[in-house]
């Protein structure tokens, strides 16, 4: 799909371009919005996971600190506002940072695909490539900190807060060498912050430049001087920042909110998957891009959605038995109030205002043709 159609707007242009007329406009408008909660839950997740490690390091190397969760948000503020100064004032610089870090974690290509050249066949590669090398290295990384686990009790009940950080030090049996692994950690997750960032804002420039949004056309709006959707980058910003506010009153409803990452993110990628197996089952006259799975995208595609399925059920299962009001999980009724959300808005004002990608609609038949 991001051979066939290599934009900003990602899945919900992939709905609406593989969606029969009747209901391209709705299952877009859907998709669109359950994209955008997913990456800004993102934003806040992965700066989330910085502040933490740092803070974890803190503890490990200072025994008379307190852990206090809003000095946890401070630290994400400085993460994101950081973040978002690369984001305007070094934009040149971000495909660099992006690079130095590509074997340590997935790049975010589709977000900016316009931005790529040859991006038909640039994008696919590189996120295949990318998945490759990350699995692997990934596989590698949770071996070996799985055998090196010494305290399991430890390492859940760390005064760290960071079972990463405690069996790394169970392993090392140095602060000094824990705290110079952790730290490249803190690098590559500040990295990825960056680019979310900027993945991110791109996704919320085109669904406002769609009419998807509130305010649409403010946000629409492109900085003439840094060439940058600016208003999206600070909008994403600062609903992140917001959001971090609620870990300071209770942790258990900010993970719910960060529950979005996982949920809306795989219901994202299965609605347009679902309508791929349809049409192909269908035997659908379908415009491939240059890239394509061959023989094997079928079943690859039922392989992708299943998966999508048992991810979706299990992740709003409970983490403890028994079940308590603190440790329950609520990842099912923030999702569910997102999507009743994404009814509530398309009702308000997406059903008159909003006609699906349709710059990128005609752009990207233009190309295939």
């Amino acid at each position: 799909m991001a051979s066939m159609a290599p934009v900003a707007s990602a899945q919900y242009h992939f709905v609406a371009m593989l969606t029969p007329t009747g209901a391209s406009k709705l299952l877009s408008w859907i998709s669109g919005w359950t994209t955008v909660f997913a990456w800004q839950a993102n934003v806040a997740s992965v700066g989330y996971l910085t502040a933490t490690q740092i803070q974890a390091l803190i503890v490990l190397n200072n025994e008379s600190y307190v852990y206090e969760r809003w000095h946890g948000t401070m630290m994400f503020w400085a993460v994101v506002v950081v973040s978002t100064l690369v984001n305007v004032l070094g934009i040149r610089i971000l495909p660099h940072l992006e690079t130095a870090v590509v074997i340590l974690h997935v790049c975010l290509w589709i977000r900016r695909g316009e931005e790529v050249e040859n991006a038909a066949l640039t994008v696919p590669r590189s996120m295949v490539l990318s998945l490759i090398i990350n699995g692997l290295l990934g596989f590698g990384f949770l071996i070996g900190l799985l055998f090196s686990v010494t305290d399991i009790e430890g390492a859940l009940n760390s005064p760290t807060k960071s079972p990463v950080v405690e069996i790394l030090y169970q392993a090392l049996q140095s602060k000094p060498a824990t705290t110079a692994v952790v730290s490249l950690f803190v690098v590559v997750f500040v990295c990825i912050e960056m680019g979310m960032v900027a993945s991110t804002s791109r996704l919320t420039w085109a669904f406002a430049r769609d009419n998807g949004l509130p305010f649409s056309k403010y946000f629409a709006h492109v900085n003439p001087h840094y060439k940058i959707p600016l208003r999206a980058i600070l909008l994403n910003a600062l609903i992140a920042m917001l959001l971090n506010l609620i870990n300071i009153a209770s942790s258990t409803a900010f993970s719910a909110v960060l529950s979005l990452t996982t949920i809306s993110l795989y219901c994202s990628y299965m609605l347009p998957i679902a309508i791929m197996v349809l049409q192909r089952m269908r035997k659908d006259q379908l415009n491939f891009g240059p890239f394509t799975l061959g023989q094997f995208g079928l079943v690859i595609n039922v392989i992708g959605l299943l998966w999508g399925v048992f991810i979706v059920v299990f992740v709003v299962f409970p983490t403890e038995i028994p079940v308590t009001a603190a440790n329950m999980n609520y990842a099912s009724l923030v999702f569910g109030s997102a999507l009743l959300s994404i009814f509530l808005a398309w009702f308000l004002y997406g059903r008159k205002l909003f006609q699906g990608p349709i710059n990128e609609l005609v752009e990207g038949t233009e190309a295939l043709t």
